[in-house]
């Protein structure tokens, strides 16, 4: 992605009857609100910070410190 590309956004009702505009590069919320104006004008001026992209680029680490198992056949 280019970096004047703009990210896409994913909307969707919360339960205080407002709607989320989440970032789909970052995974920020850049808004809550009911106004579509207010939406539109956060997702015009979100700026996806450096250490939330950073922070996806890494693997999930494994739970307790435990490696996978990766024995053939294990759950």
């Amino acid at each position: 992605m280019s970096p004047k590309a703009r990210p896409a956004f994913v909307r969707r009702p919360n339960r205080e009857r407002r709607i989320e505009s989440i970032c789909g590069r970052c995974n920020a919320v850049v808004a809550k609100s009911q106004s579509r104006a207010d939406l539109e004008r956060a997702e015009k001026e979100h700026v996806c910070d450096a250490r939330l992209l950073e922070s996806q680029k890494k693997p999930p680490q494994p739970a307790h410190g435990k490696e996978p198992d990766t024995r053939s056949g294990a759950a």
